[in-house]
């Protein structure tokens, strides 16, 4: 199976760490600027023998059958991305891209007939320790959550805290805002209450917290699932204070080769790619729902 990459971003090379431990051969390479320093570090140090520093060249040299392709992967800035998935589109090959895609929901409009040959890398919904609690949780009712985004701006949120959205709704399903005010959303569904606490550039990290009954679930960060279940006493001096317990720690396994989530979400993308099975999690849909819903906050 062979790729065409189009986009030096800093994710670029955790998917061909990803994709090369899955037998993925890297056919292209372009960078979307003329002056990427990525672009020469990455055809070095992978030996890729095909590389570009103009993407539109790139495309040019597909179109005439030079290179052999079974897919893109588009992994730049994400203002770019219409005018080259309107050239990627031409080949009627799949696509596999980062998210958010855009930044605007009606910026997908001309997408939609092309649904079927996009794949979006939303990889937290690929996290071990989140399909647990996904899987946990599933059953349960009477279920409260607080969500912390502690976001730098509001441009960061559309394209960094979609992963936060990605995981709530991966973990949820579908969501309505029922409250606003300055800083505090409440979110709802049949099955659980939602309020997320957008704070920008504050000293906290981003969490997400789960109650339900005696149990507490916490995912901060997201890579580390804590469930605790009950408060321990411990005495301290004259003192006695109440600590809450952990029952179980899950973690993301962490290898430095590869980004978390990286290597479940190419095998879902090479099955993908062999039989049109698209998860839900990288449908266009789920990516065009969670910029709504992003939209919605900010509305």
């Amino acid at each position: 199976m062979n790729v065409a990459i189009i986009g030096t971003s800093p994710i670029t090379e955790h998917h061909i760490n990803a994709f090369k431990s899955n037998g993925i051969k890297i056919s292209l390479i372009s960078s979307t600027r003329k002056d990427s320093k990525l672009l020469p570090y990455l055809v070095k140090k992978y030996k890729i023998s095909s590389s570009f520093n103009d993407w539109k060249k790139a495309i040019k040299r597909i179109s005439k059958n030079k290179i052999k392709i079974d897919f893109f992967l588009i992994s730049g800035r994400f203002k770019d991305n219409k005018k080259i998935l309107i050239e990627c589109l031409k080949f009627n090959k799949r696509i596999f891209i980062e998210k958010p895609i855009f930044s605007k929901s009606k910026s997908f409009n001309f997408l939609l007939k092309y649904k079927k040959n996009i794949f979006v890398g939303y990889n937290r919904t690929k996290f071990k320790n989140i399909i647990y609690l996904k899987n946990l949780l599933k059953k349960k009712k009477d279920i409260s959550c607080v969500v912390k985004i502690p976001e730098k701006n509001k441009k960061l949120f559309y394209l960094n805290s979609c992963h936060i959205i990605s995981v709530l709704k991966f973990i949820f399903g579908d969501m309505k805002i029922v409250f606003k005010s300055k800083n505090c959303i409440v979110v709802k569904n049949s099955k659980v209450i939602i309020n997320i606490l957008v704070n920008f550039s504050n000293s906290d990290n981003f969490s997400i917290e789960i109650f339900n009954k005696k149990k507490r679930y916490l995912l901060c960060p997201l890579e580390t699932l804590k469930i605790y279940e009950k408060l321990k006493s411990k005495k301290f001096g004259i003192n006695r204070i109440f600590l809450p317990e952990i029952k179980i720690i899950k973690k993301e396994k962490l290898v430095s080769r590869f980004k978390p989530g990286f290597i479940q979400q190419t095998k879902d993308l090479i099955k993908f790619i062999k039989t049109g099975k698209i998860p839900k999690e990288n449908s266009l849909k789920f990516a065009i729902e969670i910029v709504k819903f992003s939209e919605r906050i900010f509305a």
